[in-house]
């Protein structure tokens, strides 16, 4: 499903404003999303040379690190900031409920900002 699915924002790549396509070689069909259409269920954390980067699962079972390749952001959604993966294709992912409060144990406290760290990058968790 992924790989035909793709997304247009309408400010460029502000990931507000997001418009949702299923393309085919025959046609484009524009699809409604409530927000985005994947959630990150579950994540472990993998050694590598960089040190400790973790890695999510989404709802299709796929695997993302969290780099700067595929960074965390916020955004504002029903008035509440809420945190989310940006994977291929610009397509966005929420971070799951569970996941966050495992992530809010494992942030480093930093003037009243909360950030992850994965590899040798750091990423706003909330603030």
């Amino acid at each position: 499903m992924a790989s035909v699915l793709r997304v247009e924002y309408e400010n460029g790549e502000s990931f507000i404003d997001a418009s949702y396509h299923l393309t085919t070689s025959a046609e484009d069909v524009e699809i409604e999303v409530d927000d985005v259409p994947f959630i990150i269920q579950s994540w472990t954390v993998v050694s590598v040379e960089e040190g400790e980067v973790i890695v999510v699962t989404d709802n299709l079972q796929r695997q993302w690190p969290l780099c700067t390749h595929f960074p965390l952001i916020n955004r504002v959604f029903r008035e509440q900031q809420i945190p989310y993966m940006v994977l291929n294709g610009g397509l966005l992912a929420r971070i799951s409920r569970h996941v966050y409060y495992q992530w809010a144990e494992r942030a480093i406290e930093n003037e009243g900002l909360f950030w992850l760290v994965s590899g040798n990058d750091r990423f706003l968790l909330a603030g």
